[in-house]
């Protein structure tokens, strides 16, 4: 007992227990092939022995200087297994963000198996690795730009993205106990300042828009059929990607996207023009044909599940237009829509986008509506089919005007 170890004595000591001096407490304990540190201390009147770790992970210095905290906590009044054992119920921040994924996911688009439930958790692995393993107790504004700063200047809209799901996470985690607040004012006045520019999708030009809707009509697979729609109603790609026969009313002429799958989450009302319609109709009759028991509009041909954006978007690259994206479609309806004088007012309710005013004037425009974004829509239709003299812009005061609207 009174013959204090050394580092040799550690690494060739037989079985048994090696004490480092008399009155220490600190032992070397083996058993077979293990070798691990104990501290043996009295508390509340009766012995315990306590865990420091195994040889060679903890050193002999190591062990002593762990065993001289644990003795000082215990002359302090404190439980040091008790501490140790709270610290481990200390979630990591990959655990602290899946228990916020939870809370979280059901007010998300497609819930826990939505996009943004599965993608966060990758997306966190990928810029934010050097804290996923760490417990949210030790995770402070210090670490917090160390880890950021770099996809902040790299990629601005992805830094935006994680400083927001992590400030979540970790307020969740204060919530429950887990760590103190973070300073967030800090954490951004402290990360590099950038200059964000906005990125627009990419448009075609419109002169090119009544000979690309040709080049679809020529193409007739499913894809070109998915692009045509959304080209004709100025929806967006997952919309029409994911659309059922359950939401069209062809007595009516009018699609209905349920708020589950709108970005905004309100339901969206379109009226359908007539080459929507026909189009429709080609493709309620070969889908059931191909996928009998297939809800959705436009099913890829192969699997009868949804058609991938990237099918849609190759059909872009494929006639040449490698700088417009699918996105842009909706631009160019905007822009057509401004150029021929249309309503404000019923371009924006086309495209989904928030009205002005209260619940109440919403109401009423949603109803009011329909049949003004009818005519916007036809004639943007026989734009886009041709109908409309190609590359011409043509005036349409009065399309999807009321009296004393002013365009």
């Amino acid at each position: 007992m009174g013959r204090r170890l050394s580092a040799r004595r550690v690494e060739t000591a037989g079985e048994g227990w090696h004490f480092d001096g008399a009155g220490s407490g600190l032992a070397l304990r083996v058993r077979g092939n293990s070798r691990s540190w104990v501290l043996r201390v009295r508390m509340d009147g009766r012995q315990r022995d306590i865990g420091l770790g195994r040889w060679p992970d903890v050193s002999l210095a190591m062990a002593r200087q762990r065993a001289a905290e644990m003795r000082r906590a215990i002359a302090e009044g404190r439980d040091p297994v008790a501490e140790r054992r709270a610290a481990r119920a200390v979630p990591t921040l990959a655990q602290a963000l899946e228990a916020w994924i939870a809370k979280e996911a059901p007010g998300w688009k497609g819930g826990a198996d939505g996009h943004t439930a599965r993608a966060t958790p990758r997306l966190f692995a990928r810029h934010l690795p050097a804290l996923m393993g760490r417990r949210v107790n030790r995770i402070d504004e210090k670490t917090i730009v160390a880890a950021l700063a770099p996809v902040w200047i790299a990629r601005q809209e992805t830094g935006r993205k994680l400083m927001e799901r992590l400030r979540g996470t970790l307020r969740l985690a204060k919530a429950q106990g887990h760590c103190g607040g973070i300073d967030w004012e800090e954490v951004a006045e402290a990360l590099p300042s950038v200059r964000r520019e906005v990125a627009h999708h990419g448009m075609l030009p419109l002169p090119e828009v009544p000979g690309f809707g040709r080049h679809l009509a020529a193409r007739d697979t499913w894809a070109a059929r998915a692009l045509a729609f959304v080209l004709l109603t100025a929806c967006r790609s997952g919309e029409a990607r994911g659309a059922e026969w359950a939401e069209i009313d062809a007595g009516a002429g009018l699609w209905t996207i349920p708020a589950s799958r709108m970005k905004a989450r309100r339901e969206h009302l379109v009226p359908l023009s007539k080459p929507a319609l026909a189009l429709l109709e080609r493709c309620r009759e070969e889908g059931q044909a191909l996928h009998p028991d297939c809800p959705l509009l436009f099913p890829s041909p192969a699997s009868g599940k949804p058609l991938s954006d990237v099918a849609l978007a190759r059909l872009l690259r494929e006639a040449g237009h490698k700088g417009a994206t699918v996105h842009g479609f909706r631009s160019a309806f905007r822009s057509w829509a401004a150029e021929t004088g249309a309503s404000r007012e019923v371009a924006e309710a086309c495209l989904a986008h928030a009205p002005e005013g209260g619940a109440v004037e919403r109401a009423y425009q949603r109803a009011a509506m329909i049949e003004r974004k009818r005519s916007l829509l036809d004639a943007w239709a026989a734009f886009v089919t041709g109908e409309a003299e190609a590359g011409r812009v043509v005036p349409l005061r009065g399309v999807g005007l009321e009296a004393g609207d002013c365009g």
